[in-house]
């Protein structure tokens, strides 16, 4: 059932990972997986493996592990794994700062453009543009509307293009020279 590798174990096939950890209780899977994020942050492996880890423990962690995962994956041009990345840390968006969670929506919007997804790439550029007045950074909220331009043109909807392109220059005027 089980592979020795170097120091570590592994399941032999994936079916009968899941067959075992499906048998654990539920408080002990928590404990496990708490144990196996703490281990695996330690040794410094990638976001990615540590986001499982951190969702399977509950563990707050998820957040900041999940945005790395989503930047990471952006940089290396995996679209829709960002966009899954970003899609799971913001479901925890409490745990963010409003800077930050405009930020994780900016980053959402442009991977689901990228990929394709009118919606939510719309839905994300609008949550960041409200998070962006919140804070008071007119310069982001500008460059947030012309974002939300373009997305709405490329989505056919020229009116709102246009209304969002006339806000982001009316925004962007009071900033001065940039």
């Amino acid at each position: 059932l089980l592979l020795l590798e170097g120091q570590a174990l592994r399941f032999r096939h994936e079916l009968t990972r899941h067959a075992y950890e499906d048998s654990l209780p539920a408080l002990r899977r928590l404990e496990l997986n708490r144990a196996v994020l703490h281990i695996l942050e330690r040794r410094g492996v990638e976001a990615a493996r540590l986001v499982h880890h951190a969702e399977a423990a509950g563990d707050d962690a998820l957040t900041r592990h999940a945005l790395a995962a989503a930047r990471a994956s952006a940089a290396a041009r995996s679209h829709r794994e960002a966009v899954a990345f970003y899609q799971r840390a913001l479901r925890h968006a409490t745990l963010l700062s409003p800077r930050e969670q405009a930020e994780a929506f900016e980053g959402l919007s442009t991977e689901a453009y990228t990929e394709g997804y009118a919606e939510p790439a719309l839905n994300a550029r609008r949550s960041a543009i409200a998070l962006r007045r919140e804070v008071g950074d007119a310069r982001a909220v500008g460059a947030n509307l012309r974002w939300l331009s373009r997305l709405c043109w490329w989505d056919g909807r020229r009116d709102e293009a246009e209304e969002a392109a006339a806000a982001a220059v009316a925004a962007l005027e009071t900033d001065g020279d940039s």
